[in-house]
């Protein structure tokens, strides 16, 4: 039971993680591309 929990948190971690990630990338790449398309 101790196991599963500790996987589930790592789990959450980790979309938060890839979550705030996309999000940073995201927010650099808009303007490039805005930049590329107008």
């Amino acid at each position: 039971m101790k196991k599963k929990m500790a996987f589930l948190m790592s789990l959450t971690s980790l979309t938060i993680v890839l979550v705030s990630t996309s999000n940073v990338i995201e927010a650099i790449f808009q303007p490039l591309t805005h930049g590329w398309g107008g």
